[in-house]
């Protein structure tokens, strides 16, 4: 009886083949392991937006108030506020930062939090445009305090934005000068995730701008804002950018929304 075997051509064509499809496939799943890292992100917004439903129903309807010594040792509004709603604070952690220049409790560095709340627009410490007021003085030795707003307040919170991916350091927020840590920034390909006041989350597309030195009054009607130059990663459609203020069809808004766009040169980078 004779054996027959694979030939030198026949191996060498099941060996081209495999390759083949290897070089068509991988990207693929790559592409799966993005979408689902993706997912999770999206997951775990989902779940700080019902922690802070469960916040708000407990605290009569008015966002975290913010007490802060100086301009260091803010603390952050949904770590520190939100823990007991939480099941982890692991869900504070995007899967796609991973970055440890952030400090901890015990003062060394650690990995940072992905997500920051909606202090505000541009320069969230005075402006008063997202869910704490502008900054005020609490009479004590160097404190200051940003009381929370309340939920009636928010003229629409199906599109107002309570908190998302951020490259913000603490107290993590989400500025948009705050989003830009170089090419790539928009970690989720080319876009971020966000929660918003309703509950609800999803991905909104993203695109680098660069805004230069200027002066604007919002907000905190009381002092004009001293703004450097500044690279931003900010939502790619203009209508995205009022979801940072909690009366998106307010003056205020339309006049920093404005202020942002007529400052800042925009390119294909994310």
């Amino acid at each position: 009886m004779k054996r027959y075997g694979f030939t030198l051509i026949e191996l060498l064509v099941v060996i081209a083949i495999i390759s083949i499809l290897t070089a068509i496939l991988f990207p693929v799943f790559v592409q799966a392991k993005v979408a689902a890292k993706g997912t999770t992100c999206i997951g775990n917004l989902r779940q700080v937006a019902v922690a802070e439903a469960l916040y708000l129903a407990d605290y009569d309807d008015t966002f975290q108030t913010v007490v802060a010594t100086g301009m260091s040792g803010m603390p952050d509004p949904m770590a520190e506020e939100l823990k007991s709603y939480l099941k982890s604070n692991d869900l504070l952690f995007c899967p796609f930062r991973f970055d440890d220049d952030c400090v901890g409790a015990n003062g060394a560095a650690s990995r940072c939090f992905g997500y920051g709340f909606n202090w505000g627009f541009y320069n969230p410490w005075d402006d008063g445009i997202g869910l704490l007021g502008p900054i005020t003085a609490t009479g004590g030795l160097h404190q200051f305090i940003f009381v929370g707003k309340s939920a009636s307040e928010l003229t629409e919170p199906s599109s107002t934005f309570l908190a998302g991916d951020t490259w913000s350091t603490p107290p993590y927020n989400l500025a948009v000068f705050e989003d830009w840590n170089g090419a790539g920034s928009a970690r989720h390909t080319g876009r971020f995730n966000y929660a918003y006041t309703d509950s609800h989350a999803k991905s909104v597309p993203q695109h680098h701008g660069y805004t230069a030195a200027d002066t604007y009054v919002v907000g905190n009607q009381s002092r004009i804002h001293v703004i450097g130059p500044a690279d931003t990663l900010s939502p790619s459609r203009p209508s995205d950018l009022n979801s940072f203020c909690s009366a998106p069809d307010s003056s205020d808004c339309k006049l920093i929304v404005n202020w942002f766009l007529s400052n800042t040169k925009f390119d294909s980078l994310q």
